[in-house]
């Protein structure tokens, strides 16, 4: 424990070390008064068990994250089997697909291109990860809630949700936040607009969507309709869509600035295969599938800097790991994705090297690699997320 106060700034990168050290896991045992242990593993084996057995996200998860109220990412599986279904219908829907390309072109000529542009005549400098933060948080509002938070403007103009947002998330970190910070935040008038205007709204968003059922199916979807049920949801798909791909597409340029020649094969690709883009988008979204190199340059930094780089996880009983580690209901479970990233015994002796040709599936291959979920747990489902992500690339 003084390891981790002493390393906080380098956190994963010593949890990493040491769990190199002790064969992928390692079990923090506490006094006797506190009688709480934590598990920490990076062991492919022990992570395959939790995610596949009897094991949930805990009172202490539901704690740090009840400003969320009743949204589904804080409860447990057997809770939110009908929310998961009602949540995935959303993204099956044409509209959706339709929609995507639409906010991110919107997105793209408000906000991204004029910021760059001005940037670039007054050879101003620009911090990236506020710039990326903006750019998800902007396009985020407008496919959750149908309007355009506009934070991603020349100059960089004040925006009270991120600010909310990012204070409450050092909050959560510290687990000390106090839930009148987030008075500032827009997502309960947005919900109230929608419902003045959803008659006459012609996009598609989740608002929309989660309304629209509601009043075809009242027996089903009553609670789907209600403002704290909504506000609770869309503020979670706001981090959700904000903080993963803001913190991928900030580490993916950090990457390609120190390996320059992983910058001149991805826009040598885009040249051979995309055809001259309009103002800097693209606008064929069917383009997208043939950028072989730039989609692993895209999961190479996912793998080195994974979003989510732990998970905590309970016991819902007395269980013995793959590992021949014994844990109890009492036993804290923490996945620890960064490390796996970064295991020899799984991408080998350059597991530290930025290196998109790990991905390639072979000489001449116009294909990705899929590597099992136990061993790359960074995101569940990493391709859908880095396909979003290539519209975002200029040449």
């Amino acid at each position: 424990m003084p390891t981790v106060y002493l390393k906080s700034h380098e956190l994963y990168d010593k949890m990493t070390q040491v769990l190199a050290e002790n064969k992928g896991t390692i079990l923090l045992k506490t006094s006797w008064f506190t009688n709480l242990d934590t598990l920490v593993t990076s062991d492919p084996t022990n992570v395959q068990h939790v995610m596949s057995s009897n094991y949930q996200r805990g009172s202490e998860f539901r704690k740090a994250f009840d400003f969320l109220g009743d949204a589904a990412f804080i409860k447990d599986l057997h809770e939110w089997r009908e929310e998961k279904k009602f949540t995935h219908a959303f993204y099956k829907e044409n509209q959706f697909h339709n929609s995507t390309p639409k906010i991110i072109h919107h997105t793209l000529e408000k906000g991204l291109i004029p910021v760059l542009d001005h940037s670039l005549h007054q050879n101003q400098v620009i911090n990236l990860q506020n710039l990326f933060n903006r750019y998800m948080l902007d396009a985020t509002c407008l496919l959750a809630t149908g309007f355009d938070l506009g934070s991603l403007r020349v100059g960089f103009p004040k925006a009270p949700l991120l600010d909310a947002m990012d204070d409450m998330a050092e909050a959560v970190f510290f687990d000390i936040f106090c839930l009148k910070e987030f008075g500032g935040c827009k997502d309960g008038d947005y919900v109230s607009k929608k419902y003045e205007n959803q008659e006459t709204c012609e996009d598609f968003d989740v608002l929309r969507f989660y309304l629209s059922e509601a009043a075809g199916d009242s027996k089903k979807s009553i609670k789907h309709a209600e403002k704290t049920f909504l506000v609770a949801n869309i503020t979670t798909l706001l981090f959700a869509g904000r903080d993963t791909s803001g913190a991928l597409l900030t580490w993916l340029f950090y990457l390609i600035s120190t390996n320059p020649l992983v910058e001149n094969k991805i826009l040598e690709e885009i040249r051979q295969i995309i055809s001259p883009p309009k103002h800097y988008i693209f606008y064929k979204a069917e383009e997208l599938s043939k950028l072989v190199y730039l989609q692993s340059a895209l999961t190479e930094s996912l793998r080195l800097f994974p979003p989510v780089p732990v998970i905590i996880r309970d016991p819902i009983r007395e269980d013995v790991l793959p590992s021949g580690h014994k844990v109890d209901q009492k036993t804290k479970i923490i996945l620890c994705t960064y490390a796996m990233g970064r295991m020899p015994e799984i991408w080998g002796e350059d597991c530290g090297e930025f290196k998109p040709e790990r991905w390639i599936s072979g000489k001449g291959s116009s294909g990705v690699k899929h590597v099992a979920s136990n061993s790359f747990l960074a995101f569940g489902r990493v391709h859908g997320l880095v396909r979003a992500e290539k519209w975002l690339l200029l040449e």
